[in-house]
This record gives C-alpha cells, structure tokens and sequence, in this order.
C-alpha cells in the first residue's frame, strides 16, 4: 500500500494497493480522499486480492506437483492415463518454476536436508520434491505442503526453516536471487 497526502485537503490522504505480480508492481485499486479511518476501507479489498492470488498460486502448485517430478516417478502407462505425459504447451495451465529445484542446484539445499515447520518435519529430495514422514506423501512445492499442513492457504516460503540454522527458505530464496 502506498498512503499520499491527498491534493485536495490534508487531512485525508489518497491510498493505492499494489500487487507484485508476474515481475512488477501492479495496481490493484487506488481511492481518493479517504479519511483516518482508510485502513478499515482498504482492508476487506486487500483481502480479496491476496484469497484470489493464494489460490492462484495454489493451483500452480499442485499442477506442478502433478507434472513435476512426482510424475517422472509414475509409471508411463499412469502418467499417460492421466494427461500427464505428452501434454501439447498451449493447453497446460500456467506453471510455477520449482524453487527448491532452483536451491538445490545453488547447493543453498541438499538433498536430506529437513527442513521444519511448527512440530513438522520433511526432508528436501533430489529434483526439490518434499517428503514429509514416514507415511505420508512427497510434493514438489513448499507451498502445497504447508497448504495441507496448515488447513488453510499458505505461503510455504515464510513457514519453513533450514532446520541445521532454522534460516526460512524465503531468505535462502533471496540469496539465490541475489547471486
């Protein structure tokens, strides 16, 4: 959110809300004039806009967990049963790069690396695929495991942590970007 002291008296103030999407800053709605109370005006449109992005990112989550490596894993005859292999690239959704992936070849993340949140625990595999316990299933992003853990939608990035220095992977994410 960007405040402004308003042109038109300086007792209200002007608030745009911008979005990082795709790569840059976006405007998502701006109102003019808007008194001391603004926060209360914006708050529900803010809201809204980060549900649909979550979900949006959600949904390319799981669509990586299901084209990433999980499906190189499957059998053929599975993977093509279920549109998984040979997919034409015009009709896939859009895709999330694997950020673990991207780690691990940064050797930022190795392989058996855990890494925790709350009293959970998963363990980082070859190709950035999560494996969390002993029964339980392997995804291919932080998000999606955080969303199952959770019970609500999360940013798996801000969650987990490095569990030999308890360094989130956001931070771990930054430094790669920075390199």
């Amino acid at each position: 959110m960007r405040p402004h002291t308003s042109t038109t008296d300086p007792a209200l103030t002007d608030v745009e809300v911008l979005a990082a999407m795709r790569g840059e800053w976006r405007t998502v709605r701006t109102w003019e004039a808007v008194d001391a109370r603004w926060p209360h005006e914006v708050a529900m449109t803010v809201l809204v806009h980060m549900r649909y992005l979550a979900d949006a990112a959600l949904q390319d989550a799981q669509w990586v967990t299901l084209t990433g490596p999980i499906a190189a894993a499957m059998p053929d005859w599975l993977s093509r049963g279920l549109g998984l292999a040979g997919e034409p690239a015009a009709s896939a959704p859009r895709r999330v790069p694997d950020g673990l992936a991207e780690l691990l070849e940064a050797e930022l993340l190795a392989e058996g690396d855990q890494i925790v949140l709350d009293e959970h625990t998963a363990t980082v595999q070859a190709g950035g695929v999560l494996h969390h316990g002993p029964d339980e299933f392997a995804v291919s992003t932080v998000n999606a495991l955080a969303t199952h853990l959770c019970d609500f939608t999360a940013n798996g990035w801000h969650l987990w942590r490095r569990a030999h220095d308890n360094r989130l992977l956001a931070d771990l994410r930054t430094e790669l970007a920075r390199r």
